[in-house]
């Protein structure tokens, strides 16, 4: 209905979200159990650490006439 599709299970996402050092990361990956692919679901890392199942959304606005 909102025109979102694929939002849980490919990587998690990190966020704008900072608590302290550390950056905010959620949904879950392809590399966890269902029971972790939820888009309420919040975990953390330091910017620096990498992983394969990580990445972020790149979303675009359009202008509705």
């Amino acid at each position: 209905a909102w025109g979102l599709y694929d939002m849980h299970g490919n990587v998690d996402e990190w966020t704008a979200s900072a608590d302290g050092s550390c950056r905010i990361y959620r949904g879950g990956s392809y590399y966890d159990d269902a029971s972790y692919c939820e888009s309420g679901d919040r975990y953390w890392d330091y910017p620096g650490n990498r992983s394969d199942d990580r990445g972020f959304r790149l979303a675009a606005s359009r202008t509705v006439k």
